[in-house]
């Protein structure tokens, strides 16, 4: 279902982009940078938590707790400006919450305008809720500002049961809004290839981990 902009609402037109980041060329190994290979010792020493048989994984990328390092953030970030879905991005959009480090710090990177996916509700012009459910509960989510002649990249933090995102792009789906793709840090589930397929978008993660035995795994870099 088409959506269009409510009578009297204007969009810029003026936003300041940087360059155009380099599209990312066939998978080849590569040594980790300093920041990355921060990144992934803070990954491996993360406290897993069990919450009712859950393996809930606590990282500074993740929870904001513990304390983030500059250098983690840095990590995502030279990651993300390596991927080609954000060549044609008119805007970023992230649930929040710890999508939200994440969407602004690229967004600042790359001029490109960012958006957040709101609990809350706000009844404004073409607002759509995505309903889904987490491995923490369910979640209602409120979608604002996403339009038909936008070409939106989504970042989040995890993929865990995969339904938020899933949810996301469902409701994006039927506002009749282009996405290039999803941007993830860490991957620790199943689903991602599945969505991607039905979905018809690329979904990357910076990382896919599984937890074994109380410990992180890195199984897969991005």
């Amino acid at each position: 279902m088409s959506r269009s902009r409510g009578q009297g609402e204007t969009r810029g037109k003026t936003t300041v982009r940087a360059p155009a980041p380099k599209r990312a060329g066939p998978s080849r190994r590569r040594r980790p940078t300093e920041h990355e290979a921060l990144l992934d010792a803070s990954l491996t020493e993360s406290e897993v938590m069990d919450r009712n048989g859950y393996p809930y994984v606590v990282h500074p990328l993740m929870d904001g707790v513990p304390r983030c390092d500059p250098a983690l953030l840095r990590a995502f970030l030279d990651w993300a400006l390596r991927q080609d879905i954000l060549k044609d991005a008119t805007i970023l959009a992230a649930p929040e919450a710890m999508g939200l480090p994440l969407v602004a710090s690229l967004s600042l990177a790359t001029g490109i305008p960012y958006v957040v996916i709101r609990k809350r509700r706000y009844d404004l012009p073409g607002e759509e809720v995505a309903y889904c459910e987490t491995g923490y509960g369910e979640n209602c989510l409120h979608v604002n500002d996403c339009w038909p002649d936008d070409r939106v990249v989504l970042v989040d933090d995890v993929i865990s049961t995969g339904n938020t995102l899933d949810a996301i792009l469902a409701t994006l789906a039927t506002m009749g809004v282009p996405v290039e793709g999803a941007l993830v840090f860490l991957d620790k589930g199943t689903k991602r290839a599945t969505m991607s397929k039905r979905h018809k978008v690329p979904i990357r993660a910076m990382r896919t981990v599984k937890v074994e035995g109380g410990k992180v795994k890195i199984v897969r870099r991005g």
